[in-house]
C-alpha cells in the first residue's frame, strides 16, 4: 500500500474512533452537524500530522506510539482553541472527546501493528570498515527486519557517484566507524552532499549489537542504543518544547517575517539555509536557519566555519548572526522532535564525522536531541571550535548537562540565553 493510502486509512480511523466515540458517550449515531465538522477537521489535521511525520525515518514501535500520542495531543489542542474562539466549545462533550482521543491513538497503534507485520523490508546499507560491519553480519538471521548491503566506504562513495538519486534505491545509510583518512572523508561528504537520503552515523559498535539483535526492529539500532534519559524525563522534556515553543510562537512569529522580508531585501537567495547536521543516536536532520552568507556559501560541501572578518557573511547576516536571531528556524525543527529548546548544539556533518575520528567520547553527544541552546553556549563556548581543548571542552559541558539534566536546568539556561542575547553577549562574526 503507499504511503498516501496509509495516511487516508489514518484519517478515516479519526473518523472511526469519532464517531463510536458518540455511540458509546450518547447512545446513538444521530449526532448533530457540529460534531461531524468537528471529526472531519480532525481527520484531515490527522493526515496532515501523518504526512509530516512521514518525513523522518520510523525508528521504533515505542517511538512511533510517542509520535503518535504526540499527534493527537496537537489535534486535540488545536480543535479546543478554535472551538473556544469560536465560542462552540460548551457545544460538545468532554467525555465524547477523551474518549474520541483515546480511540483514536488505539486506532493508529493498530494500524501500525498491521502495517509492521505485512510491508517490505527497509532497504539499508552499511558502509564501514570490516572490522566495524562484519559483526553485524555475524549477528544476522533469517528472521532480520531488514534487507541489508554491506561495503567498504570507497565503494559506498563510487555507488553514490553512479547514481543521481538514490531515492527509492535504498530507505537508509548506515556509515559505522571512524573515518580517519582525510581523503576518503571528503570523498564521502561530497558523495553525501545534497543526497536527501536518510543516513546515520554511528562510530562504534558499543550497544548497536545487543542480544537477541537480529529479533530487535533495526530502527531501534542506535549509538548509544537508547538515549541515557529515562522515558519519564524524555517525556517531560518533550512536553517542555512543546509547550514552551508554542507559548513563544505567537510572538516570535512577526519577527521571522521582518527578518524574512529584511533577508529577500538585502541579498539574492533563498531566506533559509538548510544543512545537514546529526542529531539523537546519530541520525541525520535537516537544521533551519535564516540564511546569513552569500547564496553560494551552501555549495560548499565540507562547511567551512565561519571566522571574523568572513567575506561570505551578508551585511544582515552580520547582526544576525551577532544577535542569534539567525537560530530562530528551529523552533520548527523543535516542533518536529528533531531538536530540543536545550541539548549539545548541533555541528555540521563534515565536523561531526571529523571530531569523532580524534576526540574520544564524542560521539556521547548523541546520546540526547542537540539544542537550539546548551550549557556550552551560555558558558561563553560559541563561535567556531577547532580540534584540540576547544572542542574538548565543549563536549565536556554537553556530557555534563546530559548527566544533569533537570527541567529547572533548561529554564535556567533558556533564561541566561535571552539574558545573553539581549546584552549583546555573542561572538563578533
Amino acid at each position: 500500500m503507499t504511503p498516501n493510502g496509509i495516511r487516508l486509512i489514518q484519517g478515516l480511523a479519526m473518523v472511526v474512533s469519532g464517531t463510536l466515540a458518540y455511540l458509546i458517550r450518547h447512545a446513538t449515531l444521530a449526532m448533530p452537524l457540529r460534531y461531524g465538522v468537528a471529526i472531519a477537521a480532525g481527520s484531515l489535521l490527522m493526515m496532515g500530522a501523518q504526512r509530516l511525520l512521514s518525513r523522518f525515518p520510523r525508528q521504533s514501535p515505542s517511538a512511533d506510539l510517542w509520535r503518535h500520542a504526540e499527534a493527537v495531543a496537537s489535534i486535540a489542542a488545536i480543535l479546543v482553541t478554535a472551538a473556544f474562539a469560536l465560542k462552540v466549545s460548551t457545544g460538545f462533550s468532554r467525555l465524547w472527546a477523551v474518549y474520541w482521543m483515546a480511540s483514536s491513538w488505539f486506532f493508529l497503534a493498530a494500524i501500525d501493528a498491521v502495517w509492521e507485520r505485512y510491508r517490505a523490508p527497509r532497504r539499508i546499507v552499511v558502509a564501514g570498515p570490516a572490522a566495524f560491519t562484519e559483526p553485524i553480519k555475524a549477528r544476522l538471521t533469517s528472521g532480520a527486519v531488514a534487507d541489508m548491503e554491506f561495503m567498504p566506504l570507497p565503494d559506498l562513495v563510487r555507488w553514490l557517484d553512479r547514481h543521481e538519486t538514490v531515492d527509492g534505491l535504498v530507505d537508509e545509510i548506515i556509515v559505522v566507524g571512524p573515518v580517519p583518512d582525510d581523503a576518503v572523508r571528503s570523498a564521502l561528504i561530497l558523495a553525501l552532499h545534497g543526497n536527501p537520503v536518510d543516513l546515520r552515523y554511528c562510530v562504534d559498535l558499543g550497544g548497536l549489537l545487543p542480544e537477541g539483535w537480529a529479533n530487535t526492529p533495526l530502527g531501534e539500532l542506535t549509538v548509544p542504543l537508547a538515549p541515557i534519559q529515562p522515558l519519564r524525563q524524555r517525556m517531560i522534556k518533550r512536553l517542555e518544547d512543546l509547550v514552551l515553543t508554542l507559548l513563544a510562537l505567537p510572538v516570535l512569529l512577526p519577527v521571522l517575517a521582518a527578518i524574512a522580508l529584511m533577508i529577500r531585501l538585502d541579498s539574492p537567495g533563498p531566506v533559509l539555509f538548510r544543512q545537514r547536521r546529526l542529531g539523537l543516536g546519530g541520525r541525520a536532520f535537516t537544521i533551519l536557519k535564516f540564511r546569513t552568507m552569500l547564496d553560494d556559501a551552501s555549495l560548499q560541501a565540507e562547511a567551512p566555519q565561519a571566522r571574523k572578518g568572513d567575506d561570505r557573511i551578508t551585511r544582515l547576516g552580520h547582526h544576525l548572526r551577532r544577535s542569534g536571531l539567525d537560530e530562530l528556524p528551529q523552533i520548527f525543527n523543535v516542533l518536529k522532535g528533531e531538536m530540543s529548546l536545550v541539548g549539545p548544539r548541533p555541528h555540521a556533518l563534515p565536523h561531526d564525522v571529523q571530531w569523532s575520528a580524534a576526540v574520544a567520547g564524542y560521539t556521547r553527544r548523541f546520546e540526547m536531541k542537540p539544542g537550539i541552546t546548551g550549557l556550552a553556549q551560555i558558558k561563553g563556548c560559541r563561535g567556531p571550535v577547532d580540534l584540540g581543548r576547544p572542542i574538548e571542552d565543549r563536549l565536556a559541558m554537553d556530557m555534563a548537562y546530559i548527566a544533569s539534566w533537570s527541567l529547572a536546568l533548561d529554564l535556567q539556561i533558556i533564561i541566561k540565553t535571552v539574558r545573553n542575547r539581549l546584552a549583546g553577549d555573542t561572538p563578533d562574526l
